[in-house]
């Protein structure tokens, strides 16, 4: 049991110095985005690699303990059975475990540029925020995450239901060698990244937005102004959204929010001349709720004129 545990526990160390770093090295010194997508898939190839690698040597080492312990005749065979088992194990416990967990050990599923995804793509969705929120979405199981703050909106979470339904992309922060879980994830060059998300935003059947004031973000909203009818507003930080409606940045004059749930995340859609929003649960339950109940036909939404008295 402890030779167990440590060799889980030695694993991310190892790979983390071996493989990892290197390649880390490799896409912070990338001229452009292909480059460091070519060093993002060389990543998912040699974390591979590594993983049949460290499993056969630590089932041999295993076996060759056994052998040593051992002081019957078929001391070899018991030795080469326990380390062939040990080996089986390994893999099948990484065939067999949770897609989520498979994905932070190999690397994103999907990384590619903006050209090769909409030549994949036809139909779908474009989520778009701050990539500081990225930092909330690394927990591999299904809970809560909590700060100071309160429960924070789980991205795997809501995509992991929205991409049952629709294809969905997000631009990946530039340097980062691996994204977070959720989105697939479209790497743009520095130089003409508002362009290509004005693509993105054009071409996108539905377009969910986490709410920030940050400049980036407030910008891509005001992208959105043509398209309201197909953007879906998600408030997780209501200090956040109320920052950018009591100052100039107001675009699209959105309701005044007084108070939400910290467990609590908002949706606000702007449909015939009115702002329309409902507060759901952080969990899958919420999510799977938002999502598949039509904005439309929701009776229990708070409707707001198009410009409201303060």
């Amino acid at each position: 049991m402890l030779l167990y545990i440590i060799v889980l526990v030695l694993y991310p160390i190892l790979q983390k110095k071996i493989i990892d770093e290197p390649i880390l090295q490799e896409i912070q010194n990338a001229k452009n985005s292909e480059e460091a997508i070519s060093y993002r898939k060389k990543l998912r190839i040699q974390r591979l690699l590594f993983l049949l690698i460290y499993f056969i040597i630590i089932s041999i080492l295993i076996g060759i303990i056994q052998f040593s312990m051992t002081e019957k005749e078929n001391a070899l065979l018991f030795a080469t059975i326990k380390s062939v088992g040990m080996f089986v194990y390994f893999i099948l416990r990484f065939l067999l475990t949770d897609g989520r967990e498979r994905q932070i050990i190999l690397g994103n599923v999907s990384v590619m540029n903006k050209t090769t995804f909409l030549e994949q793509k036809k139909d779908y969705a474009l989520y778009l925020r701050s990539f500081e929120s990225d930092i909330n979405t690394r927990d591999p199981n299904d809970k809560l995450i909590k700060n100071k703050d309160g429960f924070h909106f789980i991205e795997y979470q809501f995509m992991s239901i929205l991409q049952s339904k629709i294809p969905v992309c997000a631009v990946g922060k530039p340097k980062e060698i691996d994204a977070p879980l959720g989105a697939s994830r479209i790497y743009l060059d520095n130089a003409n990244w508002k362009e290509d998300v004005i693509d993105l935003i054009n071409s996108a059947k539905e377009i969910y937005i986490l709410v920030s004031s940050r400049e980036s973000c407030i910008w891509e909203i005001a992208q959105c102004e043509k398209y309201l009818s197909k953007t879906f507003f998600i408030i997780d930080d209501l200090a956040e959204y109320n920052k950018i409606i009591k100052n100039k940045n107001n675009l699209f004059n959105f309701p005044l929010i007084l108070e939400k749930n910290s467990k609590e995340f908002i949706a606000m859609k702007f449909y015939n001349e009115q702002w329309e929003y409902q507060t759901y649960e952080k969990s899958s339950k919420g999510y799977s709720k938002m999502l598949n109940v039509p904005i439309p036909k929701m009776k229990s939404f708070h409707l707001y004129i198009k410009n409201p008295e303060k």
